[in-house]
Parts: structure tokens; sequence; C-alpha cells
């Protein structure tokens, strides 16, 4: 049975047998007649295959198969065991038309971690091998949470090469959703993964063009990771973009698009159209197109010509279930037009990105029309109520309540004629709610030439309007006034709408007190959401006088339900939260006190969310990250798929995470929360715009301020949409965060240009929110100072800040510590030993974790501490003791999961190392620690970067020192180069590039001196 063949032409055959496994074997001599080959010798090579039963199956094919056409190559035949690398090989996960991938383990020691080792064919001609080699630089580029990662990549003794790649183990999208039964909303979320994972492959200039679901897996933590980027393409790269159709395996024939079919240049479009084809399975169970046959040519056929059911109607025709016509309902409209524009056959028809389509899907979870679709009063209409059903039928519940007042009033009017005047002034109130509804939908209504209403003003005016008429009537029915006060306050508060929602807070105190009702529970209700608003309004004293009062008059009820019980918990939870400001020690005494009490009602309201999301802030301030992770677990596994508060977790619980260094799990859960606030709120909705300042802050962190200044620059254009004419105190934060990024890559300039921006808003501080942003500022500003070596107003800056923080409070303590860390450094910039030493152990020294808490090797808490210990010890005149701790950063980073996101950790200590390797006339070592630095340190760095400036002088001075008088010159002239922007403000990095010039100086003089001889 063996067939001569070349490597090219076996690479051929292992991409048929491919396509035909895929094949039922009963359609396989059809599909056999229309398959195409390049030889006859590979026809008959498939033929004889497909005929022997003792072949079936990948792994029988390439195990008899190969042995048959190159029996030479047997040796090399991977086998479990054998060694790879650094890598062991454990067991086969695959195997297809370019390689095999197996599950694998580090052999050396190093670390312990699962991984997908990717091994090409042995086969493979030259050709196959370079796309190998393609794939590698591709994936190497490619740091997203949702892309399969990258560890490692070489080549064996035998000259293999090799990818050592993220092992995730998990199923397809598709296999994952049906298995669960997962709704639709829930299937778009994961869906939405997919698409910010392709997004950033496209803004990176890779276009992955075999996009289809055993390329989407789903691990057991729910997160999308994708996968095999075998036959990308780079944008940028001297190919032609035709996708090769014989012998490459090169696509998918269901789910690739018209132009990849017929050869054609692809670009981004193409896998938008793949992503159509899988969120039509993804909706439906089937594709979007049946072909008549099991041949390739027959599904070029369908995707050329047949039609495509719209989703909702494949939905109905597959059963006639309840479900199915549910599901259908769902999808009929925006989802069926979504779908549809993706699945385009011509690119310029489609969405022009996958951003766009993204943006759509955003739009339709959110009730937001869609731009995929035109506009009509209807639509738009339809869209508000389902966007706004809350405050609709708030509104509706004000007609209703005002409407039986009326009936009342009415019924009264026999008996008094007073009560007559009363139903007239409720049915005019009651008239003009209906009034102001009806107009509302029109309002929205885009007109030419004039900028449509944001979503979110139109609905305070909804308030506003139901505030007023709930104000001004129900006199006559007091209880009915009450509820409705406590609701309408609870919008405004969801709405972060404070100081409205206190106000009629208030209103509602002051009535339940007027009652003198026999029962205090209204009066107790009323003054513990009272004293919560005013806590959210920074009005501590007289949140905790509302709250003190709400106990005292609880302590009158004598019964002692659950439900009493419960709002003993609500109390609790409220003083937890008015003192934590002042008293963070008895904040978290009264919330552990709070939780149990809580928890009876979890599965009917969302206050034991609610403190279980104080509790993990709480934890992961405090240092106590392992408590706090799982405080986050416990949080997600009880509240329901669609509660508010699961994306406000996600955030906190990806902040617990990045406390413990668990940097990419914490940037993934970040992600999540900020896609599910989009797909809830809105860009530019203050709950968004807060997910977004959390996950931006961790990309810095993560030194990787690129992405978050797109995030945050995002939120400024939506915040500019919103609210064109008096933008909302939320800005002046995300322009503090956009200054920390240009800090980080050395732009000076523009960090300050985003302070004074902010300070231009006028941002007075009173929420949370604010005063994060207040903090942030305050650090920025004094980062400022540090940078550009005016270390005394620094302190003076320090010093003024802490005293603002105090005043305004909680999170004040977080950026104190920041403040206090930064002290540090001025005095070292001072050159102030004893006084750094001092401020040093102010911050806790380097042991600033809680004794009991697990070690987190990892964590920035204890990293940070280290760096500040090493300057000291560097400073103090102690190189060894200060190399001890810097190895120490360097071992402890590189065992971590993904090293290059601590570069902020990395490159201060791998300078230091440089350092004290250069005055040890450790040369060589030297060497390398500042090429190291400089090589991390350049990836988030702005060109002119005075920090990279200075980063490269050393490297100058350390080539000089090893005689490499050209490369030092070089590297000086980059220096100067480099500070031409900010060497007259930013003295402090020009120091080693001074020196570095005083060198080559003397060693030109002694050149010069010394003569040609």
């Amino acid at each position: 049975m063996t067939v001569s063949l070349t490597p090219e032409q076996m690479a051929e055959l292992s991409r048929l047998w491919d396509e035909a496994q895929a094949v039922t074997p009963g359609d396989r001599a059809e599909w056999l007649r229309g398959s195409r080959s390049s030889s006859p010798r590979v026809r008959e090579a498939l033929e004889r295959w497909l005929s022997d039963p003792t072949l079936e199956g990948k792994d029988s094919f390439l195990l008899s198969g190969v042995s048959q056409a190159f029996p030479e190559l047997n040796d090399r035949t991977p086998a479990a065991g054998e060694r790879v690398g650094p890598y062991r090989l454990l067991r086969e996960l695959g195997r297809g038309g370019m390689g095999s991938v197996w599950l694998a383990e580090r052999a050396d020691g190093l670390m312990r971690r699962a991984v997908a080792v990717k091994l090409p064919h042995s086969w493979f001609a030259p050709r196959f091998l370079a796309r190998f080699a393609r794939e590698r630089e591709i994936l190497a580029s490619l740091t997203h949470p949702n892309i399969g990662r990258l560890y490692d990549a070489g080549v064996t003794p035998s000259g293999q090469p090799y990818l050592a790649l993220e092992y995730v183990d998990g199923e397809s999208l598709t296999s994952h959703c049906r298995q669960r039964g997962l709704d639709v909303r829930t299937c778009l979320l994961l869906f939405l993964q997919v698409v910010d994972a392709v997004r950033f492959a496209h803004e990176q200039h890779v276009v992955h063009r075999d996009l289809k679901p055993t390329n989407i897996l789903v691990s057991a933590d729910g997160q999308v990771h994708l996968v095999d980027f075998g036959i990308a393409k780079l944008l940028d790269d001297d190919e032609d973009g035709r996708t090769v159709q014989l012998g490459d395996g090169a696509l998918t024939p269901n789910y690739a698009s018209p132009e990849q079919l017929a050869g054609q240049v692809v670009g981004p479009q193409s896998d938008v159209y793949s992503l159509g084809v899988l969120l039509y399975e993804l909706l439906t169970g089937v594709l979007p197109y049946s072909a008549t046959r099991a041949t390739r040519a027959a599904i070029e056929h369908a995707v050329w010509e047949a039609s495509i059911l719209r989703p909702s109607e494949a939905v109905r025709r597959r059963s006639a279930t309840a479900d199915t016509r549910r599901i259908a309902r769902q999808l009929r409209g925006d989802l069926d037009t979504i779908v549809l524009t993706a699945l385009q056959r011509e690119p310029a028809r489609r969405f022009v990105s996958v951003q766009a389509l993204g943006d759509d899907l955003r739009r339709t979870l959110a009730g937001e029309p869609v731009r995929s679709r035109p506009d009509s009063v209807v639509y738009r209409a339809s869209r508000f109520v389902q966007r706004y059903r809350v405050v609709v039928a708030a509104s509706l519940l004000v007609m209703v309540s005002l409407g039986g007042g009326m009936v009342i009033a009415w019924r009264s009017a026999h008996e008094a004629r007073a009560q007559e005047r009363i139903a007239q002034d409720h049915a005019r109130t009651s008239a003009e709610v209906v009034k102001f509804v009806s107009e509302l939908f029109s309002a929205n209504e885009p007109r030419a030439g004039a900028a449509a209403k944001t979503g979110e003003m139109t609905v305070k005016q909804v308030l506003d309007a139901g505030a007023a008429q709930v104000a001004g009537s129900l006199s006559e029915a007091p209880r009915t006034k009450l509820k409705l006060l406590g609701l309408m306050g609870d919008m405004y508060n969801a709405l972060s709408q404070h100081p409205e929602s206190a106000e009629l807070y208030r209103q509602r105190v002051a009535l339940a007190r007027s009652l003198h009702s026999a029962d205090p529970r209204d009066l107790v209700d009323a003054l513990i959401d009272h004293g919560n608003a005013l806590a959210n309004s920074s009005a501590q004293k007289e949140a905790l006088a509302a709250l003190t009062e709400a106990g005292l008059v609880f302590a009158k009820v004598e019964t002692n339900t659950a439900d009493d019980a419960f709002r003993r918990g609500r109390i609790d939870a409220a003083l937890s939260y008015a003192v934590q400001e002042t008293d963070p020690d008895a904040s978290l005494r009264y919330l552990e006190a709070a939780l149990p009490k809580l928890k009876l009602r979890a599965g009917e309201s969302d206050d034991y969310g609610a403190s279980l999301y104080a509790l993990i802030m709480m934890q992961t301030v405090a240092g106590r990250v392992t408590a706090a992770t799982a405080s986050a677990k416990e949080a997600l596994q009880m509240l329901p798929a669609n509660s508010t508060l699961r994306p406000k977790i996600l955030s906190r619980t990806g902040d617990a995470l990045m406390a413990a260094g668990e940097f990419d799990s914490g940037l993934n859960q970040m992600r999540l929360a900020l896609a599910s606030h989009q797909a809830i709120w809105g860009d530019g909705a203050d709950e968004t715009i807060a997910a977004a300042i959390y996950l931006s802050l961790a990309l810095l962190h993560s030194a990787q301020p690129e992405e978050a200044r797109r995030i945050l620059m995002h939120q400024v254009r939506e915040i500019e949409k919103r609210h064109p004419n008096a933008p909302p105190p939320m800005l002046g934060d995300v322009q503090a965060c956009l200054a920390q990024v240009e800090i980080l890559e050395g732009r000076l300039d523009d960090a300050r240009r985003w302070l004074d921006r902010r300070s231009e808003l006028k941002v007075k501080p009173g929420l949370d929110t604010t005063n994060s942003g207040l903090g942030r500022a305050l650090a920025a500003e004094t980062d400022l100072l540090l940078f550009r070596g005016r270390f005394k107003e620094a302190l003076q800056q320090i010093d003024s800040g802490q005293e603002v923080l105090q005043a305004h409070g909680f999170p004040g303590m977080v950026f104190s510590r920041i403040l206090r860390t930064m002290a540090v450094d001025a005095y070292l910039g001072l050159g102030d030993i004893d006084a750094a030493l001092a401020a040093f152990e102010r911050i806790g020294g380097s042991s600033p974790a809680p004794p009991d808490e697990p070690p987190q090797p990892h964590a920035p808490s204890l990293l940070l501490p280290k760096l500040l210990h090493a300057r000291l010890m560097f400073d103090s005149g102690k190189p060894q003791e200060a190399a001890a701790v810097a190895a120490d950063i360097v071992t402890r980073v590189e065992a971590a999961p993904s090293p290059h996101l601590f570069s902020r950790y990395l490159v201060p200590a791998e300078t230091l190392l440089g350092r004290i390797d250069l005055a040890a006339a450790r040369y060589p070592s030297a060497v390398a620690h500042f090429d190291r630095a400089a090589g991390l340190r350049q990836r988030y760095a702005d060109p002119e970067s005075p920090v990279l400036a200075e980063l490269v002088g050393w490297q100058g001075t350390a080539r000089l020192a090893l005689g490499q008088t050209a490369q030092a010159r070089a590297l000086a002239d980059r220096a100067r180069t480099m500070l031409r922007r900010y060497a007259p403000v930013a003295p402090r990095y020009s120091r080693p590039l001074e020196a570095l010039e005083r060198e080559l100086a003397r060693a030109a003089a002694a050149a010069k001196v010394s003569g040609p001889g």
C-alpha cells in the first residue's frame, strides 16, 4: 500500500484526510468525487486509505499512512515521555493537517505548568515550516486574556521547531453553550469575548482566517480562549493575502468567507463573516446554509448562492416548542439584522469592523438602537421601553397610584366639595404624567440638524417629573406615598443621582415620623435608606446620626422574625459603610455581623451581594487577598446571572487577584466586568466608567498603558457625547487616570495637560468616585514633581494631599499609603537616607501584609516594598544587601505565570542590579542587566521618555567599561536625542548621560595623547 509522495503532496493528503473525517462515511464517495487534488498520486493514496477500514480516523492515518509513505521518519514520531526542549510530552491532544499538539509539562524543574506543545509534521516542506515560524511571530505579538498565550518557542536537537502554548482544558464555544442550555444573553456575552479577542488581533494587524468552534474554547471558569493562529495573516507582511487552497489545510470551508473560498485577498472583514457564521450557529444550533452534497464545491456553491434564513425563522422551523418560540422572539428584529449584516457576501456590505459588530451586540443587550438597521419611531420607542422598563414601570406606577387616589377622591366628592378639588388636582397631575411619557419617545427621536438626547438625561427627566408629582400629592394616601418616595429614591440611587435620592429619602423619613405609627418599621427602613444616601454623599456625621436613630428605634420592636433579622442586618451594613472612612476596623466588624442576617434574604434582595462587594473591597485594601478572592467566589456563585451586581463583583474580584499578583486572571475578570457594564449601562455611564477605570489601572500595573489609554479615551468620547454641555464629575476621574498613563510612558507634558483639564472641571469632592479621582490626581501631581526632581515640592504636595484625603476619607486610605510610599522616593532624591528609612517604616516596611495572610510571592504589596528596600540599601552603601533583595524580586517575577506583565518591577530591579555590577567592575553582567531593563522599558515607554533615556545612558556606560567605545558613543547620541525634550525639567534622568559623556571625552583625549602609534 506504499505510495511514494513528496513532502508537499503528503501535506496535501493530510489536509484532504482532515476534510474526509468531517464527512459521514455514507457521504464520502460523493465527497471524493467532488474533491480536488494536485496529482493522481495524491488521489490514489487518498482512495486507498479511505477504502481501508483499518485506517479509520486521523490517528490511524497518521500512524499507519505516514509509516508507509515515509518509513525513514518513524524514529522522529513524538511519543509520551519524550523531551521537547525543556518540556516532557504527556499525551497527544490532537492532530491536524499541519502538526500534532501534545499536553506537556516542564521537565527542568523551573516551574510547574501544563502547556500545549505544538509540533509540525516531520514531512513539512520548508514553506510550511516558514508558516510555523510566522505563527510563532504572530502569537508573540498577541497578549490578551481571551487569546491562547505563547509561553515558549524553540527547536529540538533534531531540527524540529516547537511552540509551547497555553493549555486550555475546555470545550468548544458551541458545545459549551448547547450542553448547558445557556440563554441568548449569556451566549452573547461569551461571544463578545471572542469579538474582543479578534478585535485585539486586528489592532495588532493580524487576521485569524480560521474562526470556527474548535478554535474557540471555553474553560471551566467560563473564559473564552481563541487558539490556533496557524493560518493567520499579518496585514503588513509581504504575502499577497491569498489563501493557499491545496496542500496546506488552510481553512475550514463551512466557516470560511466567500472571498477565502474564491482564493481572493482577505482582510479583517473575512473574520467578520466567520464570526457571523459562528454567531448564527450559536443562536440557532445550525449553520446558516446547508450544502446539497458533502463536497467542498457544494459548500462553496451554498455560500455564494443559497439564501439564508433569518436566525429567528431558523429556530422557529427547528421545532415548535414553547422554548424555541421564546428564543425566536428574542432573535427577531435586532439580532436577525446583526447576524445577516455580518453574513453579507460582499465585504463592503458587512460591518466595517469587528468592533462595529461588537458595538451593535452590546447595544442590543442594553436595549439601545443598533446601527445595522434603519431608525423608526416605533423601533426607538420599543427600545426605550425595553431598556428603561423599570423607570417606565415606575412612571406607570405613579400614574396608577395617582389614578387610584383620583378614584377615591371622586367617590369622596359626594361628601365634600374640597375632595372634588383634590380629585381634579390628581386627574390633572395624572394627565401631565401621561403627556410627559408620551412626549418622551418623540423627544428621543432624532431630527435633522439636532443632536439626539442621551438616554440617561431622558431617564432623569422622567424621574424628576415623577418625584415632583409624588412630593406634591397623595396626602390622603400617606402609606402609598411612603412607598413611592422609597421607590423613586431607589431609582435615583441606581442612576448614581445621589443628591436627588437623598432628598426623597429625607422626605420619606419626615413622612414616616409624622405618621406616629405603633409599628416603627417604616421609620426604621426610611432611616436606613436615608443614612446610606448621606454616607454615599460623604456626610458621615449625619449618616451616622440617622443610622444610630434607626438602631434605637428598632430596639423597641418586640418580635424577632426573619424579616426583623434581615432589617437588623441592613442597619449593621449601613453602619459599616458610614464608618469605613473613620474606623475601618469597626466597619469590618459591622459588616461581618450584618452578612449572616442579610444572607437570609439573599435570593430576594441585593443587600447581601452588595455587602459582599463591600467586604471584598475592604479585605483587598487590608491585604487579605485570600479572603477577598474567597468572598468574591461566594458572591459570584450566589448572584443570579442577570444581577447588575455581578459585573461590580467581577471588578472587585479582578482587583483582589491583581493584589495577589495573579495579573492574568485579574485582568481577565476586569475585562469581563467592563464588557458586562457596557452591555447593561452603555459606555459613558458612571458604572461603565468606574469599570473602565479599574481595568485601566490594572493595565497600568501590568505595564500595558496603550490598552489603558484606548479604554479611557473611548470613555472620554462617550462622556462628551452624553454630556456635551455639563460633563459629570467622573470625567475628572478618567482624566486623572489618563495623566497616570502618560506618566508611565514618560509623556510629562501630556500628563500635565490632562491634570490641567481636570482642574478646569472644578470637580468638587463628595462622591466616592470623585474622592478616588482626587486621590489619583494628587498621586499624579506628586509623580510629576518626582519625575522632574523637585523633591521638596513633592514632599509639600504629599503633606497637603494627606490633609485633603483625611478631610474626604475613604478611599483616601489607599491614596494616603500611595503618597507615603512616594515620600520614600522624595527623601532618597534629596539624599536624606534617615528620613527615607523612617518613611519606609511608616508604610509598614518590607512586610505590609497581615501576619495570618498566606504568602503571595508575586503580590505588588510585596514587590514594591522590596524595591524600596533594595534602593534604600544601595543608597545606604550596602550593595550586597541591595543585590540580594533585587535578585529576589527578579526570581519571584520570573516564576510568575506571565513575567512580562511585571515589567514595572523587573525594570527597576534589573537597573539596580546593573548599577551594582557596574560599581563592582562586573561589566558583562552589568551590560546584560541594563540591556534587559531597557528592552522591557521600551515596550511601554515613549521614545523620548526620560526614564528610558536614563537606561540608555547606563547601557552606554557599561559598554564603555567593556571597551566598546563606538557602541557607547552611539548610545550616548541616542540618549542625548531622547533627553532633548525633557532634560531641562527632568535633570535627574540626564545624570548617567552626563557621566558617560565625561568618560567618552576622557577616552577621546587619552586616544589623542597616545597618538596613532
